[in-house]
């Protein structure tokens, strides 16, 4: 190979390592990755209904979004987003795929276990799907825990409740103004702005029926008739961007947190304070019977 040819190539994997993201990487320049970073990022989402007037795509394309940013200004590894979620309670609307949250978990774990073989075990599950991946993801971080893995789960609308609240002055929905927001800001071209106004006639003000304190409602069908929950009339790009900005910046300080963090080990049983004596004495009297049977025996 000739200088110039190895002088290209070492700009590439400069080049692709900035970046993070997995899948634009051959073999040979994972292993350079691998060695060098301690995080990886996991974007989880959906493949479901967004209302008339946004992609299927939304609740992958958003986590996918703010987990490449991040890789790419931290210096972290970001897999390839997962797609399908759990999104059974859509699917009276076409186009909308689901996994069970059980089938979901153990691929979960299993991108897990491929990430420690290559000898990274702290991960961040970058998940944009609340209402049916929420289960699997925590659930996940439990299991890998005891495997000595630790994981953390990353939710936008969980962590930006003050800011969201300030943008928009509302909870969060399904396919409205705070999602539809984002979407301007990430892909603008998959937004139907002209179907705004129809969005927002069939669509209801908050997620579920409730009666007597119980929620009714087991499909969002039964409470939507377009899928739409809130107000998309009310977004923005410029929101959108705000909003995506103050994702990656969390979720990027999140990451170095977890890179540096030291004791993530699992606790041990809570003692009460005489039962810690009562352990010490007994293993000082072991230590000394120990040793005066040594004393005694002599060396073998």
């Amino acid at each position: 190979m000739s200088s110039t040819e190895t002088t290209k190539q070492q700009e590439r994997l400069r080049s692709l390592k900035r970046t993070g993201m997995l899948e634009t990487l051959t073999w040979k320049e994972a292993r350079s990755l691998f060695h060098e970073r301690q995080v990886a990022l996991i974007p989880v989402g959906a493949t479901e209904q967004h209302g008339p007037h946004l992609p299927l795509g939304t609740d992958f394309m958003i986590p996918s979004a703010i987990a490449t940013e991040v890789a790419k200004r931290g210096g972290f590894v970001s897999t390839p987003v997962v797609p399908v979620g759990s999104s059974y309670h859509h699917r009276q609307f076409w186009g909308t795929l689901w996994v069970s949250p059980t089938i979901l978990m153990q691929y979960l774990l299993e991108i897990a276990h491929s990430l420690k073989y290559h000898g990274i075990d702290r991960l961040i599950f970058v998940n944009g799907h609340g209402a049916g991946n929420t289960f699997a993801v925590q659930e996940c971080r439990q299991y890998l825990r005891k495997e000595g893995i630790t994981a953390l789960v990353y939710e936008w609308w969980y962590g930006m409740r003050d800011l969201t609240e300030e943008l928009f002055r509302k909870p969060a929905g399904h396919a409205d103004e705070i999602e539809t927001s984002l979407m301007m800001a990430i892909a603008p071209s998959l937004v139907c702005s002209e179907c705004f106004s129809e969005a927002e006639k069939g669509a209801v003000n908050s997620w579920g029926v409730t009666h007597f304190g119980a929620e009714t409602y087991f499909d969002t069908i039964d409470f939507s008739p377009n899928g739409a929950i809130g107000r998309p009339t009310l977004a923005s790009a410029e929101k959108g961007k705000k909003l995506f900005e103050a994702s990656c910046k969390q979720l990027l300080d999140l990451a170095r947190w977890l890179a540096k963090t030291d004791d993530l080990s699992i606790r041990e049983h809570v003692q009460l304070e005489d039962e810690a004596e009562t352990d010490a004495e007994m293993k000082g009297g072991d230590k000394a019977q120990q040793e005066k049977s040594g004393r005694r025996g002599g060396s073998p």
